[in-house]
């Protein structure tokens, strides 16, 4: 049996990773850093701190929660199989965490101290200011524990833990760490004051207060200069599994704020002076007025991210949000663009991926060019993937996973993932491109009344919209309610006078290079909108 390691070391090395107890990381193959949660954590410590020892399920729920397990409790067994799938090569075949049946489990690696100048090699935390001026900077303080029981400190903490390592996986905010903010825990500071003390522009606090069999876990999101509270919402849940509690509100905290934090610096941008704009406040300005969805706005949005670009010819955003911007103009039929107008914005979508491939946002934003009128359906999907693997709790990329889905006729796994987007930000700023993926799952399973609901609901806050007036003309169409489809095609006619069936068939050999993948929803779509009296 090995001997136990002392606690004294921070920083040990076991197989190809390094752990750094006082920073709380894991580094693995070439220093790039596992990300761990805090129950994860503790239970690799536990082994690492007593390895070729066979340790039982109560020994190690002890030593991740401060609690003795409960009969037929198997809630340790699930963080094991969470933790063998971030450090093993093959989690179904495991050579450093191994089960021994009927006793609990033994870690087969033998740890071997670090010495601080070898371990610097590991350490890819990067050194210097951590809140960078062009960022939504915020502090996660310490949630207080409401339950009346200091055992239960352990949880609090734990919920704070998550939420800051979710919020760390989104490049466009700047997260202050937990080693800053836990020196908060225990006292109610003035927030104005951790603002100050900081350097944040936002601060997100909260409670947990559990019994046996409920948990309540309440939220704010409050800005620092002012202390206006931009969200603040409960959470009450059955304690059932400790660990999946944890993540099923962490989920639900991040998918709620990740969009004020958005809607708060997008407002704080437009309210600066147009002559004292970075190519960041650029970027926000122009999602405001792209989510308005016109002609006006969306040609406006296209001046505000050349400016940007200008500025900063490299900024992965502006070059992501410009491509989106220039296609949706001709999504709309806003313009009937050239072949080499489309290839122009199609590599500027790829050149932004190029520049960056750990940003969700803009991995999801440059991933519809790229899957349309770039004709890369399976790429698309796969950065979509990308942007959820760093930011699983990502409400927009799992709303563009579902309408990619949609395009290639997976109907049912187009709603479920756009299910899972409303789940996680029920009001989401761009509501109005969610009602929009609804419908196009919808259309392409043939539900064209349910395809009527949904588009409803997004011309109440865009009523000239022309991809939503084209669907709701199409789907009426195909319904035979042929009346109501003619006085959309009047309504859409005026918004875009030589709109004809041969030119949408024209712009869309250009704009849709997949055609054999969607020819159906495309088919669908042209002969709904001939039913409905477009002229050829």
């Amino acid at each position: 049996m090995d001997k136990p390691v002392p606690d004294a070391f921070e920083r040990l090395r076991f197989a190809a990773f390094v752990i750094d107890t006082a920073g709380h990381t894991l580094t693995g193959p070439g220093g790039r850093e596992v990300p761990l949660r805090r129950g994860e954590f503790n239970l690799l410590l536990a082994f690492l701190r007593a390895p070729g020892r066979v340790l039982s399920r109560d020994h190690l729920l002890d030593a991740v929660a401060g609690r003795q397990s409960a009969p037929f409790d198997r809630s340790i067994d699930m963080l094991i199989s969470r933790l063998r799938r971030k450090i093993e090569a093959d989690p179904e075949a495991p050579r450093l965490i191994l089960t021994v049946p009927g006793l609990g489990y033994k870690f087969a690696a033998k740890p071997q101290p670090v010495q601080a100048a070898s371990a610097d090699r590991f350490d890819s935390r990067p050194s210097g200011p951590a809140m960078p001026p062009d960022k939504a900077s915020l502090a996660v303080l310490p949630f207080q524990n409401m339950s009346g029981d200091p055992r239960q400190d352990y949880f609090a903490d734990g919920m704070t833990e998550e939420i800051i390592t979710a919020l760390s996986r989104i490049p466009s905010f700047g997260v202050v760490s937990r080693h800053s903010t836990f020196a908060y825990k225990g006292n109610s500071p003035d927030i104005r004051q951790v603002g100050r003390e900081l350097e944040v522009r936002y601060v997100l606090e909260g409670s947990v207060r559990k019994t046996s069999q409920r948990m309540r876990i309440t939220g704010q999101l409050i800005e620092a200069a002012n202390g206006v509270h931009l969200w603040a919402d409960r959470f009450d849940v059955p304690v059932a599994d400790i660990f999946e509690v944890q993540d099923q509100i962490t989920a639900s905290v991040i998918g709620a704020i990740e969009p004020k934090l958005q809607q708060a610096e997008i407002e704080r941008a437009r309210r600066k002076p147009a002559d004292n704009l970075q190519a960041y406040d650029l970027v926000l300005r122009s999602r405001f007025t792209f989510s308005q969805a016109t002609r006006d706005a969306l040609e406006e949005s296209c001046r505000l991210l050349e400016r940007a670009i200008e500025l900063d010819p490299n900024s992965p955003l502006a070059l992501a949000w410009l491509a989106r911007t220039q296609y949706s103009m001709d999504a709309q039929n806003f313009r009937f663009p050239t072949a080499a107008e489309v290839d122009r914005y199609v590599r500027m979508a790829q050149r932004a991926v190029g520049l960056v491939r750990d940003d969700p946002e803009v991995l999801v934003v440059a991933s519809i060019v790229i899957g349309q009128p770039g004709g890369e359906l399976t790429e698309a999907t796969a950065l979509v993937d990308r942007a959820l693997a760093l930011n699983p709790n990502s409400a927009e990329a799992w709303a563009m996973s579902g309408m990619l889905q949609a395009y290639v006729g997976n109907a049912d796994t187009a709603l479920a993932h756009l299910d899972r987007s409303v789940q996680l930000c029920p009001m989401n700023l761009w509501v109005n491109w969610h009602h929009t993926a609804f419908a196009r799952a919808h259309f392409a399973a043939g539900h064209y009344e349910e395809v009527l609901v949904w588009l409803e609901r997004g011309l109440r806050r865009f009523p000239d919209h022309v991809v939503v007036l084209k669907e709701k003309a199409a789907a009426l169409g195909l319904l035979g309610r042929v009346d109501e489809a003619r006085q959309v095609v009047q309504h859409l006619r005026a918004l875009v006078p030589d709109l004809t069936i041969s030119r949408l068939r024209d712009v869309g050999a250009i704009l849709y290079k997949h055609a054999a993948e969607t020819s159906a929803l495309g088919n669908a779509l042209l002969e709904g909108l001939r039913r409905a009296g477009l002229p050829e």
